[in-house]
């Protein structure tokens, strides 16, 4: 108890810490709400110039679907856009699409089974090999992907941030829809 009649302020400021710090560790959602609340007004409050002309944005709506196919669009498909956009000098192009796993194609996984095919068989043909590789860097809508990203050099990608509590529910339902597929 002396310590506490000597040293006030740095008994309440253990106890504010080791009170907020709790509350932080239990994820109520009162406090990621307040937090986001916070974040609104302090964006509100910079002085952040209002040059809608200098922002353009390229929209994937009905039309453009109508025009280029259904959705999901090859990678291929965005790279092209990415290609044309990148034509205008943009300071940066922020896309609103997530690439968490590669695109599934399995025309490019058979090409890739039959070079290995031909390459250990003993009577190699190099045309044929060669129009193969070409097929399959044809068919690569993920290296196309990158190839346009890397030209561009100013694309940024939203990310995805989970707390504990959604990324265990996540958890869950790929565990429960997995047994119920077997």
């Amino acid at each position: 108890m002396g310590i506490v009649k000597k040293q006030p302020a740095i008994f309440l400021g253990l106890v504010i810490t080791i009170l907020f710090l709790g509350l932080s560790l239990s994820n109520i959602e009162f406090f990621e709400t307040l937090e986001l609340k916070f974040y609104d007004i302090r964006m509100s409050l910079k002085n952040i110039s209002d040059n809608s002309e200098d922002i353009v944005i390229v929209d994937i709506d009905d039309d453009s679907i109508k025009n280029i196919g259904r959705w999901p669009w090859s990678r291929s498909v965005i790279a092209q856009c990415i290609d044309k956009i990148n034509t205008a000098n943009p300071k940066i192009i922020g896309m609103n699409i997530m690439y968490n796993e590669p695109e599934n194609s399995s025309g490019l996984e058979q090409i890739k089974g039959l070079i290995k095919m031909v390459e250990q068989s003993e009577k190699q043909d190099s045309s044929l090999l060669r129009t193969m590789k070409a097929a399959l860097n044809e068919l690569d809508n993920d290296r196309k992907l990158k190839e346009s990203l890397e030209k561009a050099g100013n694309v940024i990608f939203p990310v995805n941030f989970y707390s504990s509590r959604i990324s265990e529910k996540i958890k869950q339902r790929k565990t429960r829809n997995s047994l119920k597929d077997h």
